[in-house]
């Protein structure tokens, strides 16, 4: 999706993934499905839809329970 930032769990940089090529080094570049840091290169793997769904959903647990 694009303009949908990613946050970097190395550096911090906020990048757009769809943007960020992936690792030069790599020889799976091409089916990989890691994101690599433009800013410092380092690679990690995306977030799954199954991943996202329960971080927003603890996420809202969390809020909730701080009220």
């Amino acid at each position: 999706m694009p303009g949908q930032q990613t946050l970097c769990p190395l550096c911090g940089a906020r990048f757009d993934p769809t943007d960020a090529a992936s690792c030069p080094s790599c020889p799976l570049s091409g089916s990989c499905t890691a994101l690599c840091c433009p800013r410092c290169r380092y690679s990690f793997p995306a977030e799954t839809p199954i991943a996202a769904m329960l971080r927003r959903a603890l996420g809202r647990h969390a809020s909730r329970r701080a009220i």
